[in-house]
């Protein structure tokens, strides 16, 4: 399988057309307390529901309000409440994007030590997988303190390949963040058909996908750029 390779240049906030794409068939767990990581005095109950523009991005956070149904995907590990699966698949996207947006946070259970951050050491915690309408896939890896970091932190970190979309401090004075994660699609003029998240080789935490958006270059921007 293929790794995901970079397609065209496009970046969040620039004029671009926004899809939310719906995880609710997929949702598995619960941000509150009645799930999470069973972590009641940490949970993201109070990540704002609905359509809202995090760094940048419109994204559709799932909830459904008339009944306590899961409003996220995260993946089975050590400790997590439920019997929740190791991989998901079939995220429906059904349309072709120049890129994708994932709104993620994770529970990093084992960090790099200073050793193999001197090496340049990195930990391939999890994928999301694409599946093209022509058959072909791609993987997107998600690197652990790069791509994510933890769900709750003494202060919100930046990190190299994601952006933080969302932070709330919890009572303890400890912070909630979530990040939103880019990827530009090599293959633009090709039908994505779903998505998956799965567990990558370095199983350093559990991740969690809290939303998914995907981004299309309007067709009078394209044309202006090659003027």
């Amino acid at each position: 399988m293929p790794t995901a390779a970079t397609g065209k240049t496009i970046f969040a906030g620039q004029p671009l057309v926004y899809t939310p794409i719906s995880i609710a068939k997929q949702a598995d767990q619960f941000r509150n307390d009645r799930g999470w990581f069973g972590d009641k005095d940490h949970t993201f109950a109070n990540l704002p529901v609905g359509r809202h523009t995090f760094a940048g991005v419109l994204y559709d956070v799932y909830d459904f309000p008339t009944s306590p149904v899961p409003n996220c995907i995260m993946l089975g590990g050590n400790g997590v409440p439920g019997n929740l699966p190791e991989e998901v698949r079939g995220i429906a996207v059904n349309q072709k994007a120049d890129a994708l947006f994932f709104l993620q946070t994770a529970r990093i259970d084992r960090r790099r030590n200073s050793d193999e951050l001197r090496q340049g050491k990195k930990f391939e915690m999890a994928d999301y997988v694409v599946h093209y309408a022509d058959g072909q896939t791609v993987k997107i890896p998600i690197y652990s303190e790069i791509d994510v970091e933890n769900y709750r932190q003494s202060q919100p970190t930046p990190i190299a390949g994601a952006q933080i979309a969302w932070e709330e401090r919890y009572p303890d004075g400890s912070y909630a963040v979530a990040y939103s994660m880019q990827w530009n699609n090599p293959r633009p003029n090709v039908e994505i058909r779903s998505i998956d998240l799965e567990y990558g080789p370095d199983r350093v935490g559990v991740p969690v996908l809290l939303a998914v958006t995907a981004a299309t270059v309007p067709a009078s921007s394209e044309q202006s750029a090659r003027r």
